[in-house]
């Protein structure tokens, strides 16, 4: 059996913020929430989200073995980049691609556990697979779920990373944390889009996050409105978070920022319309995924 000590001594062994776990399956109000928002179609185009809705829902279908979820959260909080033209990019994506840095410090925690007993099996997910993440972190104890469907660590804040690593092996879960929101709406009342329609459910289809990052076709008139110059992502909502405000701490893994300079160079020398450009500075980032196309098709929306 893992103890929690043990646990503790992974997460600060592989320099991660916080660590729990988790009983594989969720409780109904996860499930219940996730099938309201497939319903309403606030899943937007994201057709995937439908069709591994079962695998969502109890990861046992499959991964039948899985006895427990450890989670872990790492901080990438840093201070925006300020360029000329007002457009703005979400923290997350300022540095290497969170997937690999995080894939990477999961691997040496499966490692760790592994020399403990040879025989447990793991799984390692960073936010590309059937895996609803935030649930499985609020039932670690690690945080809560707020107004906003982001997930807060406690003593964090929301401007964190999640991964999971399933487990072979049974460990005792932790007890979960309280919803610390309260009667705050700071969230809901100042999204640009209006995207929050009821606490913890977003429509994705007025989602600024989703409409520079997911949708696929061009914008309509009206989506185009709504950008409110953001290019990539949306941090209006954790940026007023009473509780990013008391905890937020600067990254110490200088990964999740070191293309900063890069990319307000990049977007403030006039470089936009470069593909070769484009390649050279977001190469290992999450906008690489983005595509030259779509960075250009944001761009020209948020500026108008």
């Amino acid at each position: 059996m893992i103890t929690p000590d043990q646990i503790k001594n992974i997460v600060s062994t592989n320099k991660l913020s916080a660590g729990g776990i988790s009983k594989p399956l969720l409780s109904v109000k996860y499930i219940q929430q996730f099938e309201k928002w497939l319903i309403k179609n606030y899943h937007a185009d994201m057709e995937w989200m439908r069709r591994t809705k079962d695998d969502r829902i109890d990861i046992r279908n499959k991964f039948p073995w899985v006895k427990s979820v450890f989670v872990v959260l790492d901080n990438y909080f840093n201070d925006p980049i300020s360029l000329k033209s007002g457009l703005k990019i979400s923290r997350y994506a300022l540095g290497q691609d969170y997937h690999k840095v995080i894939e990477e410090k999961m691997g040496s925690v499966l490692s760790g556990i592994k020399d403990k007993d040879s025989t447990i099996n793991g799984k390692i997910y960073v936010d590309t697979g059937p895996i609803m993440e935030k649930a499985y972190a609020e039932q670690a104890g690690l945080g809560w779920i707020g107004k906003n469907g982001v997930f807060i660590g406690k003593g964090i804040g929301s401007y964190c990373f999640i991964g999971i690593l399933l487990l072979s092996v049974d460990i005792q879960p932790a007890d979960t944390t309280a919803n610390r929101c309260g009667a705050c709406t700071l969230c809901i009342d100042q999204c640009p889009a209006g995207a929050i329609v009821e606490p913890g459910l977003i429509d994705s289809n007025r989602c600024i996050a989703y409409l520079t990052i997911e949708k696929k076709d061009n914008f309509s008139d009206a989506e185009r409105a709504l950008l409110d110059k953001w290019v990539y992502g949306c941090d209006v909502c954790q940026e007023i978070c009473p509780w990013n405000r008391k905890w937020l701490k600067t990254t110490p893994d200088s990964r999740y920022l070191d293309r900063k300079d890069q990319i307000q160079n990049y977007i403030d020398s006039g470089n936009a319309g470069n593909i070769d450009k484009f390649t050279s500075v977001f190469k290992n980032t999450v906008i690489e995924r983005l595509k030259f196309k779509r960075m250009q098709r944001n761009m020209n929306a948020a500026l108008q």
